[in-house]
This record gives C-alpha cells, sequence and structure tokens, in this order.
C-alpha cells in the first residue's frame, strides 16, 4: 500500500496524517475471509486436521548448557616470572586505588566498617565525627545568619527612608480611595 502510494503520489510523503488510511487499508486487505481461511485450513484448527502441524513442533525445548570454558595458560610463562600472570590484574587494582585515595569520603564507614560500633575507640570516632559535622552547620548557619541579618539592616533603611517620604507628602485619603468606597455626601 505505502510503495503504491509513493508510485502515484511521488512529491507527497508519509506522515501521521496519511499514515491512518494506508495502515488501515492494508490491514482489510490483510483481514480478508480468503486469509482467514486459508490460516485456520493450514494450522488445522478447521477443519480439524492432525497432521497439518508435525509432533516435533509440540516437543519440549532442551535446556541450554554451555561448555566449561578452559582459560588457555602459557605454562613456559608462568613458570619463569609468577608475576607476569597478575600483572594485568594489578595494574587495574592499583588504577582503582588511585582512583578511591582522590575521592574525599564523607561516611563513617570508612572506620566502622566490619566492626561494633559499642567498641570505645570507634564510639570516639563516632563523637568526634558528629563534633565535627555539629561545628560544620554551626559555621554555616552563623553564615547564614548573617548574610540575613546584612539584608534586614538594608531593607530596613530602605523602608525608614521611604516611611519619612511618606510622612513628608501630605496626602488627601479620600482622593484615592476607588468611587464605591467613598462616603456619600450629606446634601
Amino acid at each position: 500500500m505505502c510503495h503504491r502510494f509513493i508510485r502515484e503520489n511521488p512529491s507527497t510523503k508519509i506522515t501521521r496524517y496519511n499514515v491512518a488510511p494506508l495502515g488501515s487499508a492494508a490491514y482489510v486487505a490483510a483481514l480478508s475471509v480468503e486469509n482467514l481461511r486459508s490460516a485456520f485450513k493450514k494450522s488445522g484448527v478447521f477443519p480439524v486436521d492432525e497432521s497439518a502441524v508435525s509432533k516435533e513442533h509440540f516437543t519440549t525445548s532442551l535446556p541450554y548448557v554451555a561448555e566449561p570454558s578452559v582459560p588457555k595458560i602459557n605454562k613456559n610463562m608462568h613458570e619463569r616470572n609468577p608475576d607476569v600472570f597478575f600483572y594485568e590484574a594489578e595494574v587495574v587494582i592499583n588504577k582503582k586505588k588511585e582512583f578511591n585515595n582522590g575521592k574525599k569520603k564523607n561516611n563513617i564507614f570508612e572506620f566502622t566498617s566490619g566492626k561494633e560500633i559499642t567498641d570505645p575507640v570507634i564510639e570516639q570516632k563516632l563523637r568526634e565525627r558528629a563534633e565535627t559535622t555539629n561545628e560544620q552547620k554551626n559555621k554555616q548557619q552563623t553564615e547564614q545568619s548573617n548574610k540575613h541579618s546584612k539584608l534586614m539592616s538594608t531593607n530596613e533603611t530602605v523602608s525608614q527612608t521611604r516611611n519619612k517620604q511618606m510622612k513628608k507628602k501630605t496626602i488627601n485619603k479620600t482622593t484615592h480611595l476607588p468611587r464605591a468606597w467613598t462616603l456619600p455626601s450629606e446634601h
């Protein structure tokens, strides 16, 4: 259907606006009475035909068993120098150690891992850690409050100057109110 459409309309592209009619035309053509009858007949559903599908298709599948892989070892190489065997692994391990040493660890697992928390040494380290984190938090809070107080003091000076300016001006309150809010004049 699409090929015929492109041949008949070479300057038109298939877009989201014209794909539905093309798709539905192909769908209706595939669901013809002849196609449905041949599908039921070929599969042996109607009329019933047990020989339509061979018995081999109904057997259970066999489990996949992989052949055990045996690493190729060059015996001569390892007999001469056993360090050569572990060289590649050592390179990877050393790179990982260098990377991990460069990281800043910010957790308690670095000294509590695999140890009892009730151990006096671990308790002391936990207390020290808590004190340093509290000090850091207090420092951050004081810095933030200092910034806030500076901002507030500048805001106060701005508001004070506005108030002074407003006091200097004489404002007639009735002229600034909307008409609906003004009091009716007595006649």
